[in-house]
């Protein structure tokens, strides 16, 4: 199939999805916070980890969190009033704000070296900064915008904090990352190619990190084998800033009054982050949809490998 060809058909495919899932979402149920870790008498407070945490799921999940007793460190690009009104949440020293460029693998290298100089554990990481739609651009380290914010900047967020994850896995049972992936990774191919230089249109490249964000999820799994637990989820179809890209039509009917009446809130799609971030058992190295596994799309095993390796390669050049 030529690219162009491919482009139309995932344009196509996406927006599907979305209608499906945008059905079948309005009768999910809003998972409970019970049977879930706490963290034993005597022990420091726990500590969450959550990128892109000044709007939508991301500050709802961190509202959540700051209600189950956790320092939470948000990981953020915005300056404007999201942060503001982040700032302003009455929470003391129990809520942290660092403004990091997800863009630039050498501000999300910075960043660590910095926690890992404060910290001596993460109970939680949750990933969930993100991009949609954006218009074709390379970083600074020549790397497709999606692909890089999606999976390389998270992946080496993972990758140095290793050891802060192990340690809280260890001692308080609670090592765990909460990858935020999407439905349309159903839409998704895996590229190997220039990392996203090859782009066809916004709906592939979302897509396609989204698909890879999820299989390095199950790869990375597999290679830390019982020392974290990592789990990917598709919290729902939110109206929100992540659709500024989208075409007018669609972009009112999801974001205008319609959509905000039909599809789930940031706080019901939270509720089902935090829960993953939280329950005492769990699938590790899966892809959830409301609570439950669901079956990942057919994909190449051997792709899948090159996907990590080359993952990995990136970050070991870091």
């Amino acid at each position: 199939m030529s690219s162009s060809l491919e482009g139309i058909w995932t344009i196509f495919y996406v927006y599907i999805i979305g209608l499906i899932y945008g059905i079948r979402e309005k009768f999910w149920t809003r998972p409970k916070l019970d049977d879930i870790w706490r963290p034993s008498k005597g022990k420091s407070q726990p500590v969450a980890i959550v990128t892109g945490g000044t709007s939508g799921i991301g500050l709802q999940t961190t509202k959540l969190l700051l209600e189950q007793g956790f320092r939470v460190i948000v990981v953020a690009r915005e300056t404007g009033d999201e942060v503001e009104g982040l700032r302003r949440l009455p929470v003391g020293n129990q809520l942290d704000l660092r403004l990091v460029d997800l863009t630039s693998l050498t501000a999300v290298r910075k960043l660590t070296e910095k926690l890992l100089a404060e910290l001596d554990k993460v109970h939680v990481l949750v990933c969930n900064a993100g991009v949609m739609l954006h218009p074709f651009a390379l970083t600074e380290d020549g790397y497709e915008t999606h692909m890089a914010v999606h999976v390389l900047a998270h992946a080496l967020l993972v990758d140095r904090l290793m050891p802060l994850l192990q340690r809280a896995r260890r001692l308080d049972h609670l090592g765990r990352v909460v990858n935020v992936t999407s439905s349309t990774l159903f839409a998704g191919r895996l590229r190997l190619e220039g990392f996203g230089k090859n782009y066809v249109n916004g709906y592939s490249a979302y897509a396609d990190s989204k698909l890879a964000l999820a299989v390095y999820s199950r790869l990375l799994q597999k290679h830390c084998n019982d020392s974290i637990e990592v789990v990917c989820l598709h919290p729902g179809v939110v109206p929100g800033h992540l659709y500024r890209y989208t075409v007018f039509p669609f972009k009112q009917l999801i974001c205008g009054l319609m959509g905000r009446i039909w599809l789930r809130s940031a706080l019901e799609a939270a509720h089902d982050v935090v829960c993953l971030c939280l329950k005492s058992q769990i699938s590790a190295g899966c892809y959830f949809e409301n609570g439950s596994v669901v079956d990942f799309p057919n994909f190449d095993e051997r792709t899948a490998n090159g996907l990590f390796e080359r993952v990995q390669s990136v970050l070991s050049s870091i």
